[in-house]
């Protein structure tokens, strides 16, 4: 197991990591996970999602005023690998959220639309073999974890735009460090 230890600069009185694992003690089902996000960073058009969005390229100034919840597959990997997940349904959910960003920031004919497509698709295909030997999540629960997924097209971006200090998957998950 990993070493108990408190993450340099965490604030006073910050509690002790119990779920920072490597990726080897992951349950079997967020192990599964592991290993199609890296199918999708291993594709070669995998690492244009794999960090954050660079804001201070030229030409992505206003991309925080378009997208309210920022994710990355870098990101998903960091919060995979010190079990920030739960379940395989907030994995599922961060992952779509990447692609779903991109596709919204970009037009159709871009380049990096053009990518989340087709890794979206890569993911997707995964995915079902993944959450058919997953236990029947309770109804809601998937429900909730779909709608989340729905809402910003929905709504037109004013529900997330609400919704935006918390996501299901994080208030699930609880309140934590950022990655």
């Amino acid at each position: 197991m990993a070493s108990q230890s408190i993450p340099a600069g965490a604030p006073p009185g910050f509690p002790k990591p119990t779920n920072y694992l490597p990726a080897a003690d992951l349950p079997r089902a967020l192990e599964r996970c592991r290993v199609l996000l890296d199918e999708l960073l291993q594709h070669e058009d995998g690492w244009v999602f794999a960090k954050p969005v660079d804001t201070y390229e030229p030409g992505l100034g206003d991309y925080h005023s378009e997208i309210r919840q920022p994710m990355d597959l870098g990101t998903v990997r960091r919060r995979l690998e010190r079990r920030r997940y739960q379940n395989p349904l907030c994995f599922a959910s961060d992952v779509r959220r990447t692609f779903r960003n991109a596709m919204t920031y970009n037009y159709k004919g871009d380049d990096v639309y053009k990518s989340a497509d087709v890794l979206s698709r890569i993911f997707e295909s995964g995915w079902a073999s993944i959450s058919a030997t997953l236990q029947s999540p309770p109804p809601v629960a998937e429900r909730r974890a779909r709608l989340k997924d729905e809402l910003p097209r929905l709504a037109g971006g004013l529900l997330e735009e609400a919704a935006a200090p918390i996501s299901f998957c994080q208030f699930q998950l609880g309140f934590h460090a950022l990655d």
